[in-house]
């Protein structure tokens, strides 16, 4: 839940919407490794109240194959931002096959829809509506967009217009 220990991640709100999730976890992962100390106190402290034991946070900076690792353990992924946070974090998890849950005011959570990529909303997690997703087709999608291919084309066109 979240990719860092700043008050933009709304972690304290996404709680209650876990709670209302008709889909139940092992583990509630929060990397908490960066942000504001303070809120990142809190945050520990009433994920592990509402959640016990099954509140993981992620307290330091991990090698990047270990958080890899511990995101491919993720059959879900919530962002609770009503910005555009945590985008190298939704990128690889809609890759590898995760059900991305987001807040749909999230301009993100616009973007992926208007480029038919699945993303979920809070409110299809409460209700239960998480259909699975075509991989293959997000795939494609990801890659169209940000793929070497799109980005060389992209690149080329930028330096033909500042040339």
């Amino acid at each position: 839940m979240g990719n860092s220990g700043n008050f933009w991640n709304n972690h304290l709100d996404a709680f209650d919407d876990l709670l209302e999730f008709k889909t139940s976890f092992d583990q509630i992962i929060c990397p908490l490794s960066y942000g504001d100390q303070e809120y990142r106190i809190k945050v520990k402290e009433k994920g592990e109240l509402v959640f016990g034991k099954n509140f993981v946070p992620l307290n330091d900076f991990l090698d990047y194959p270990d958080y890899v690792k511990r995101l491919l353990s993720c059959s879900h992924f919530f962002i609770n931002s009503t910005r555009q946070l945590a985008l190298g974090n939704i990128l690889l998890l809609l890759y590898l096959g995760s059900k991305v849950i987001m807040d749909t005011s999230n301009p993100t959570f616009r973007f992926f829809n208007r480029n038919d990529i699945r993303v979920f909303s809070i409110a299809e997690a409460k209700s239960g509506q998480l259909e699975n997703v075509d991989l293959d087709k997000t795939r494609t999608n990801l890659l169209r967009i940000w793929g070497k291919n799109s980005i060389r084309m992209k690149t080329n066109n930028l330096i033909q217009m500042i040339s």
